[in-house]
């Protein structure tokens, strides 16, 4: 309801969420924060005017749930509809611009680049959006139509002739200053006491992963070597200010193949709370960086993806690790992994069959499942 309400008040339709809330349910994020370096005067945060990309991130959590759990009660009680209302705010919230439909004044996850017009994430993500809201919502004819018409019609950025997808309309044309001194003291957001928040905007400088958030969430949208080379790209340019960055880098390097830089970013996104410096957690963990760790351990190094129907595994384990040990639920099957360079081992509880598909081939087992890389035997 106050997300709808929200919507209306911006002059939309369907529902955005809030970027910071509470028990109320309604904006809480303050009107606010740092000061502008060079006028003395505070400035205004623009996340919750404008960085919209969260409608569409909470439609994906909702139907990643509903991947895994296969909780059919709850996508009927209330997940459909919230795809619905948010594919509805994405309809709305677009500019026909010559019959091409562009989502301007944004701010994407990389947030040091604000009011920009169709950031690659952004419009990538309210694709997936609509498009996963049409599946749930088959017998509404009146939003099918509209949903056919927002897909066939959104811009969608693609790869220029250097390989390069760009970050929004802008990026790519503006300076690329040096960043090392920046990114040898990274999450203190040092470069704001060099630069204002509108000098930075100017700028080829990410706070955090962007585009490469992108490739983590849709990898199937992308060929490996567009990802690898926007990676590379990308990452020079992100000096990794928030402690979510790097684990997110971890998985996406290690899904393209590189697992020694992959292990890398990881053993530096565990620094956050295990690092050297002994204030970093004075104020408590940093939870969704622990989150996002796990991620990297799960989605990265064990190679699981839940985006299809069957549960797929490609273990990428690094170099100094002996094992892997972990259990994991899936559409209401609690699994026990055991990685090792050499092996697989699953097992569960129940006797139900269970699909997969582990390094491109499809198996099947009820309480056992063990297949040795090197043989490629399986034993169940």
């Amino acid at each position: 309801k106050e997300a709808q309400e929200k919507a209306l008040e911006n002059g939309y339709k369907g529902a955005l969420y809030p970027w910071e809330s509470a028990f109320s349910g309604v904006e809480e994020t303050p009107e606010f924060a740092a000061i502008n370096i060079r006028t003395g005067t505070r400035q205004k945060v623009a996340s919750a005017i404008s960085e919209h990309h969260l409608v569409a991130d909470i439609a994906f959590a909702v139907c990643e749930y509903a991947a895994a759990t296969k909780d059919t009660a709850f996508m009927m009680n209330c997940g459909a509809e919230m795809l619905l209302e948010t594919a509805e705010f994405w309809i709305s919230r677009t500019t026909n611009r010559n019959g091409r439909l562009e989502i301007l004044d944004v701010i994407g996850p990389d947030e040091y680049t604000e009011h920009i017009d169709n950031n690659a994430y952004t419009n990538y993500m309210a694709y997936f959006n609509v498009k996963k809201a049409m599946e749930w919502n088959k017998e509404n004819q009146p939003f099918q139509k509209r949903a056919e018409k927002f897909l066939a019609n959104l811009y969608l950025p693609v790869a220029n002739e250097s390989g390069l997808i760009p970050q929004d309309d802008t990026f790519l044309q503006k300076d690329w200053i040096n960043l090392d001194k920046y990114k040898a003291n990274q999450g203190t957001q040092g470069i704001l006491l060099d630069y204002s928040r509108q000098e930075v905007n100017e700028l080829q400088i990410l706070k955090q992963a962007d585009l490469v958030m992108l490739f983590y969430l849709l990898p199937a949208t992308f060929e490996t070597k567009v990802m690898k080379r926007n990676l590379d790209y990308y990452e020079k340019r992100t000096i990794h200010d928030s402690s979510l960055s790097k684990a997110i880098h971890a998985i996406v390097e290690n899904r393209i193949g590189d697992r020694k830089q992959a292990y890398q970013f990881f053993q530096e996104a565990c620094l956050i709370d295990l690092g050297t410096e002994p204030h970093s957690s004075d104020d408590g963990l940093h939870a969704a960086a622990l989150g996002a760790i796990w991620l990297a351990v799960i989605f990265g190094f064990a190679g699981i993806d839940t985006r299809e129907e069957l549960l797929q595994i490609t273990p990428n384990l690094p170099d100094a690790w002996q094992s892997l040990t972990f259990e994991f639920v899936w559409k209401g099957e609690r699994i026990g992994f055991k990685i090792t360079p050499k092996m697989l081992e699953l097992s569960k509880t129940t006797t139900s069959v269970l699909e997969l598909i582990i390094n491109g081939e499809k198996h099947s087992f009820t309480d056992k499942l063990t297949i040795n890389f090197e043989q490629k035997d399986v034993s169940l």
